[in-house]
């Protein structure tokens, strides 16, 4: 993988999570090219969107049926996040990021990209890494769409990573 050295992506770092070993190769490439890597912070950014379930009435056995599935869904999605967020730290931690300088942001939003970039609004992120699957995240990041000229986008630079869909 062909990575150019990330130094205009600053000191405060948003990593979009993506659960896929490509992702992970290439965060474990990058993070080894940051000319300041001691001094960068990192905030590792998962979104879990909620589980709706509807009650259509029914039987209260199917009902509770219902809910404990979309109970098990939100806790397998939060869980698999811990696991990504664990993952990504222990590569960034081994390319020399020290632990204070990592941390994390879980949201429940349902669209992602807006969630991402409420997270940016409310941050003091001077770059983004994200997945090239994130199309419409990296769309929104290069303001380039008519509705984008109308909303307040924070300015900051992001690096795509090579990402094979599966």
């Amino acid at each position: 993988m062909s990575v150019p050295i990330p130094v205009q992506l600053g000191p405060n770092i948003l990593v979009v999570m993506e659960n896929a070993s490509a992702f992970y190769d290439g965060l474990r490439t990058v993070a080894t090219r940051f000319p300041d890597l001691p001094h960068t912070f990192f905030t590792l950014f998962c979104c879990c969107p909620t589980h709706y379930w509807e009650h259509g009435g029914g039987e209260p056995l199917d009902v509770r049926r219902e809910v404990t599935a979309a109970w098990r869904a939100e806790e397998t999605a939060f869980s698999q996040a811990d696991q990504c967020v664990e993952h990504a730290t222990a590569i960034l931690s081994n390319a020399g990021v020290p632990a204070a300088h990592i941390q994390s942001v879980k949201s429940a939003a349902d669209n992602r990209v807006n969630a991402v970039i409420d997270e940016l609004r409310h941050g003091a992120y001077t770059g983004v890494l994200l997945a090239n699957t994130q199309i419409d995240l990296v769309r929104r990041l290069e303001a380039k769409g008519m509705t984008d000229r109308f909303r307040h986008i924070p300015k900051v630079e992001f690096l795509t990573l090579d990402v094979e869909t599966a």
